[in-house]
């Protein structure tokens, strides 16, 4: 599967960083839908929309945190890839059951290419 048909899920509660990271994950060649909240993001889940990848902020504001959608998500997508963003770098994201960590700000220059590689090694697993 190439790059350009991987489908992103996007989640972040700030408007500026959704967009930004959205417009990343576009140049680097991903499908990318955006989500302001987990509630939108449920709403075309329950539609049967399909992603390959998830990548959340863990602070989602008062509609909940990163964990708690990656366990929404794989409700739906059991096989689901995904990606952890937060300025919060004593979070446990591999606990939590994240494939990958990313500390924000994020560093534009190598998070597209971080993300080619986390599919790719998924890839070489089966996974993806």
């Amino acid at each position: 599967m190439s790059i350009n048909k991987i489908k992103v899920a996007l989640l972040d509660d700030s408007k500026e960083s959704l967009r930004v990271t959205d417009i990343i994950l576009k140049r680097a060649g991903f499908e990318v839908t955006s989500y302001l909240s987990l509630s939108e993001a449920e709403a075309d889940l329950q539609k049967g929309e399909f992603y390959d990848l998830l990548i959340s902020d863990y602070h989602l504001g008062l509609d909940c945190n990163g964990a708690e959608a990656l366990n929404a998500f794989k409700a739906y997508l059991p096989k689901l890839v995904s990606g952890l963003t937060s300025g919060d770098d004593g979070l446990d994201w591999q606990l939590m059951g994240f494939d990958m960590f990313f500390f924000k700000p994020l560093d534009f220059s190598t998070f597209g290419s971080q993300i080619t590689q986390l599919i790719e090694n998924k890839k070489t697993q089966g996974i993806v």
